[in-house]
């Protein structure tokens, strides 16, 4: 458009504002040059791949579902847990229940939620805090020691060792254990 204002400005103002449309026209090329590289340039790749996810969900919905292996409902597609299954482990990512070859991902959303709330109950179950009256027991950074603020009893955070205070024995001590890359806790171990 500034082009053509230039012609104008040219042949019939006889070079009136010349000087201000040149600028003007340099600056307009310059912005469209850097904005089509970052802008419509970027449509060149993300329309094909727009195109296939919908072709991936559209295989997908004509394949057979996923079955839950807690609960056993339907909730995503076989070939998108297959497909989970195959590539995570590849960029990094394990996440095999246990020794078994079930992976997080055959378990749906409701079952995750729930497992997970059934493992930190446990833990808390197992730990309960503060061995006098099951207060919680909190670090300490400035002073690198377990505090129980309820009786001021204090905890040593290598072992879990009375240091000061009523608490008639130490803090349960969690066992881990490496698996490769993953730390699990494995059990609890009374002080």
């Amino acid at each position: 458009m500034t082009g053509l204002a230039l012609t104008v400005s040219q042949k019939w103002l006889r070079g009136e504002f010349y000087g201000f449309l040149a600028i003007l026209h340099a600056i307009t090329v310059i912005g469209a040059l850097l904005y089509l590289p970052f802008g419509k340039f970027f449509h060149i790749f993300q329309r094909p791949a727009q195109l296939s996810v919908k072709f991936y969900q559209a295989a997908a919905a004509a394949g057979d579902p996923a079955v839950c292996k807690r609960c056993g409902k339907h909730f995503a597609s076989r070939m998108h847990i297959e497909d989970l299954n195959r590539v995570l482990p590849q960029v990094g990512f394990d996440y095999r229940l246990g020794e078994r070859q079930l992976t997080w991902q055959e378990i749906c959303p409701a079952c995750k939620r729930k497992s997970l709330s059934l493992a930190q109950m446990h833990l808390r179950e197992e730990a309960r805090g503060c061995t006098h009256l099951s207060c919680a027991v909190y670090f300490s950074a400035k002073e690198d020691r377990l505090e129980c603020p309820c009786h001021q009893g204090f905890f040593s955070v290598r072992d879990g060792s009375v240091l000061q205070g009523p608490p008639p024995r130490p803090l349960p001590q969690i066992t881990l254990e490496r698996n490769g890359a993953r730390l699990l806790a494995v059990g609890v171990r009374e002080g």
